[in-house]
């Protein structure tokens, strides 16, 4: 296997000639990849250290040169991985190149919205109101790109560019996880959050959609669900496809949290308890007897309390509060609460995004 580029359109890969170290590359990829500009359109061509001047009697106009922006960050990029570069497998070099390649289309498209927009009035007299608003719609492109060269650095070790997607069964899971990724209280600074939320007999492809979709943008993906009081449910059953996905090698099995009732039975009744009887006006000893005494059979804590209770606050309402006392009681290092599975819910996302 020998190594290779691609063409500046994407519609060929072309042979590179051998080379013992990444600088060497750099004259080749800037010819194919790096475009001639018109500085004259660039708006910010009056402070650019590379436009070109040239005068024509009281007419001050720039010549058509290749991106010396573009051009830098690309030598720079190469600059900052040469000797880690040097020191992968072929197959991650190949990696590393194509990632390189969308990393500067990403550097050229958005380097060509950002000028734009420093002069909008020039851009609307060269080409017109329209193509200043389809300007705009091209964010969409340079995430595309970005997205590309996450997903080929994901397995690079000194790049380390892999995020955790953790996709959760509801809007009380996701509240809970983003107001613990806000308050920054555990190492969780790679960690996104999304719902998988929807109807029971459309979650096997919901779910399997997603897996796929965050993992080709380079994502590592965690799945939590509930097993309401069931184990077999996940053990013996094809929970959501979950087994089969991991048959398939879509989704490892230790990357699965399940809450063995849900989400709110997971809450330390000491903060659950406290939480609800500030709210409420009531004594924390009444609240103590509603979760572990209930007067109702409902299938699930949330609605025992709400039944005996007469209120309680919306479930992400409820997330978020807890959240807020985990973070300031410091619930995971506390030995009291090591058993408590909510607790051993947040272990299980600390200890993955400190892995990767």
């Amino acid at each position: 296997m020998s190594l290779s580029y691609f063409s500046s359109d994407q519609s060929e890969k072309l042979a590179l000639p051998g080379i013992s170290l990444l600088s060497e590359a750099i004259p080749i990829l800037e010819d194919e990849w790096v475009p001639f500009l018109r500085c004259e359109l660039c708006g910010r061509k009056a402070h650019c250290p590379y436009a070109e001047k040239y005068e024509d009697g009281d007419y001050v106009g720039f010549n058509e040169i290749r991106c010396g922006v573009i051009a830098k960050s690309l030598r720079g990029l190469v600059k900052l991985s040469e000797s880690e570069f040097s020191n992968l497998s072929l197959e991650n070099q190949q990696n590393y190149l194509d990632a390189l390649y969308y990393f500067t289309k990403y550097i050229i498209d958005s380097d060509s919205l950002f000028s734009s927009l420093q002069s909008p009035e020039e851009l609307v007299e060269n080409y017109g109101p329209k193509v200043g608003l389809r300007m705009i719609g091209s964010i969409s492109r340079t995430r595309d790109n970005l997205n590309k060269a996450c997903a080929l650095l994901q397995n690079i070790p000194f790049v380390s560019s892999k995020r955790i997607m953790l996709l959760v069964e509801g809007a009380s899971e996701a509240a809970f996880v983003s107001r613990l990724l806000i308050r920054d209280s555990y190492l969780l600074h790679n960690v996104e959050v999304k719902s998988y939320d929807s109807e029971s007999n459309k979650k096997y492809n919901v779910i399997r959609l997603l897996i796929q979709d965050y993992q080709s943008k380079g994502y590592h993906v965690l799945i939590q669900v509930d097993v309401d009081g069931k184990p077999e449910n996940l053990n013996e059953s094809n929970y959501w496809g979950l087994k089969e996905h991991v048959s398939i090698g879509l989704l490892h099995v230790d990357d699965i949290f399940p809450f063995s009732e849900d989400l709110e039975a997971a809450y330390p009744p000491e903060l659950l308890s406290e939480l609800l009887a500030e709210i409420m006006g009531l004594e924390q000893h009444q609240i103590y007897k509603a979760i572990f005494e209930p007067k109702t059979d409902k299938n699930t804590l949330y609605k025992r309390l709400k039944d005996d209770l007469g209120f309680m606050p919306s479930k992400p309402k409820l997330a978020k509060d807890i959240a807020d006392l985990v973070s300031d009681y410091d619930l995971v290092h506390d030995l009291n609460f090591a058993d408590n599975e909510l607790v051993k819910f947040i272990k299980f996302l600390e200890s993955r995004a400190i892995k990767i």
